[in-house]
């Protein structure tokens, strides 16, 4: 409606994010149609790593996790690549919530990034143990609290 107030640059910049869009909506159609609708939003998660039988606590990392559905999410991982198996927590109303899922792909983004695809398997409960070596490991990252801060401030 009011294309005047963008400037040719934007619009160039606005194009090419649309293409993208569209060419991963024309790849996601092509495929096989998604069983559950998606949450676009994008949130701060904290996922455990399991060795063969055990949850790694003392490898747990923030991630974070969008397209989040009824059947799994997508996590965005700055790190070594998962495989396997892993424990997400999700933060709730009622607290912490620890999912078990199992990985479905993990793509390389480049320079150490990694798209992860998980599917949900079922609600963890941790034991008083598990939950104390979460806490300790969490005690390792940095504290930045959650917020939006408006463009040129």
């Amino acid at each position: 409606m009011f294309d005047f107030l963008v400037s040719g640059k934007q619009k160039r910049a606005q194009a090419m994010l649309a293409n993208r869009v569209n060419k991963k909506c024309m790849e996601d159609v092509q495929g096989q149609d998604r069983l559950a609708s998606r949450l676009p939003d994008v949130q701060a998660l904290v996922v455990v790593p399991r060795e063969g039988r055990t949850w790694q606590f003392d490898s747990a990392t923030p991630m974070l996790g969008s397209d989040i559905s009824a059947s799994g999410m997508c996590l965005l991982h700055a790190g070594d690549k998962l495989e396997h198996e892993v424990l997400v927590e999700m933060k709730n109303e009622g607290g912490n919530h620890y999912v078990r899922a199992a990985v479905k792909y993990c793509e390389s983004l480049g320079y150490d990034y990694y798209r992860i695809g998980v599917e949900a398997k079922e609600v963890v409960h941790l034991s008083a143990k598990e939950a104390a070596a979460l806490e300790s490991r969490r005690a390792t990252f940095p504290t930045a609290p959650a917020e939006t801060v408006e463009a040129g401030e």
